[in-house]
């Protein structure tokens, strides 16, 4: 999924095995998209950085960490 807010567009997925493993396609989606940030949704409690310019995002956090 891809969101603009306030002028930034983001890439939103949903990742399993408690969002803690970056993908080659994250890095994909950045570059060909010009992406400022993906976000992954995951099942876990916190929100989390896991490289540049990409999170997991707990999915009880997202109205707040999106």
């Amino acid at each position: 999924l891809i969101v603009q807010v306030g002028g930034r567009l983001g890439g939103v997925g949903v990742g399993g095995g408690g969002g803690r493993r970056v993908t080659r396609s994250m890095h994909t989606a950045l570059e060909d998209l010009s992406l400022d940030r993906v976000d992954v949704i995951h099942a876990g409690s916190e929100t989390f950085p896991l490289g540049q310019k990409i999170r997991a995002v707990a999915a009880s956090r997202i109205l707040d960490d999106l």
